[in-house]
Order: structure tokens, then sequence, then C-alpha cells
């Protein structure tokens, strides 16, 4: 066996990759600032959403979308149904309460990308761990399809524009397979047409499960 020195051992510990506080992250909007770093953000324009229910059933109208929320599916004002696209490892985790929490008009490089919507999950309460995950769609201005996610302090303001022509992208702290505690961060760049999954290199530290849910990006 070979020994080293005091001075050569703490220079190896050193060298040794320490997350900095920059890559530490303990709830939605920490998450949000790390993957947002030296990243140009999308602009978000909050939706004013009007609730109703009428002969067929309930819904929320925002941003010229009309969510039924007894059966989840979507359509444009015009009456257009869209196609939801199941996107990504999910959680173990209830039904989506489709009364959205929230939703924004997206624009990118100055231009109407389409809306981006928030959603919780039934019968979890709005505290606990979780309520943590989050499932949001987005929702391309030209396209007939709605991309669904469903990722772990997920949120709309961490969208960020793409490099490409009507690209943006959502970048997804999901399970590494279904109902896994084992985290990655992907990063989805979405355009009207598809969207695209990078899985990205760093570790994702953390147990969704735990008091704190802190995660670390390695």
């Amino acid at each position: 066996m070979r020994y080293i020195g005091w001075a050569a051992a703490i220079g190896l510990l050193c060298a040794l990759p320490v997350a900095s506080a920059n890559d530490v992250a303990g709830n939605t909007d920490e998450l949000t600032r790390v993957l947002g770093q030296a990243r140009k953000p999308a602009t978000l324009n909050a939706l004013s959403m009007v609730q109703g229910c009428g002969p067929v059933g309930c819904g929320v109208t925002l941003g010229g979308l009309v969510i039924d929320t007894d059966t989840g599916s979507v359509r444009r004002s015009n009456g257009r149904l869209l196609s939801w696209v199941p996107t990504g490892a999910v959680a173990d985790l209830a039904e989506v309460n489709w009364e959205p929490l929230r939703g924004y008009g997206v624009r990118h490089a100055g231009r109407n990308w389409g809306q981006c919507l928030e959603f919780a999950h039934t019968g979890l309460g709005n505290s606990g761990r979780a309520q943590r995950w989050r499932t949001l769609a987005l929702v391309p201005a030209d396209g007939r399809t709605a991309y669904r996610f469903t990722g772990y302090w997920a949120a709309c303001a961490a969208l960020v524009q793409g490099t490409q022509a009507g690209e943006i992208i959502l970048p997804t702290v999901e399970p590494v397979q279904p109902g896994a505690s084992a985290l990655r961060l992907v990063w989805n760049h979405c355009d009207v047409r598809r969207c695209v999954r990078d899985i990205d290199t760093r570790s994702v530290e953390g147990n969704p499960g735990s008091e704190d849910g802190r995660l670390t990006l390695r």
C-alpha cells in the first residue's frame, strides 16, 4: 500500500468537485434560478382565467384555450381539440387536477410562441412533499398539440429561449424511471412540431421524499 503525505492528501481533497451555493435548490424559485444560469429566459405574461359550467360540463378559459376540468381535454376557443403528448418519466402521484394553478402567454424573440400552464394534483392538499411536483403543459400557438410534462418543482418561469427559430426549452427534474426516487435533469427543446429531450450529464442529488427536498446539481 502506498502512503501519501498530509499536504498531498489535502491537495487531493481540494481537487474534488464541490457544489457551490448556486447549484443547491430548496424550492421552486431556487431551482428555477439554478437552471436559468447563463441562459436567456422566455418572456412570460400572466393570463387571466375564467371559470364556468354549462350543459356539457365545467371548464376554465385562458389565453384562447379551454380546459375541460372534468375530462382534462384542452380545446382552442374555436372548438379545435388538441392532442395531449405526455413526455418523460412520471413520479408516483395522484391524477392531475385539471383546474390550472396559473397560465402564461409565452413569447420567443419578440414573437408569440404559445401558452404554458401549471397544474397541481388531486387529493394532495396545498402542502406536503407530493406538492413539490407540478404538471406543466406547453401549447404552441400554431400547433394541434399540447405537450405535457411532470417535474419536481417545475414551473413555467424556468422556460428559456432556444437557439433555433421558434424553439423554447423547458428544464425538468424527473425520475430516471417511472416511480423511482433517483432523479435526473432533462432539457426539453420544443417547437410547433415536436419536443426533443436532452439528458443533462450532471447528477441530481437529493431525495424528493425527504423532509426538506433539497437538491444538489453536480
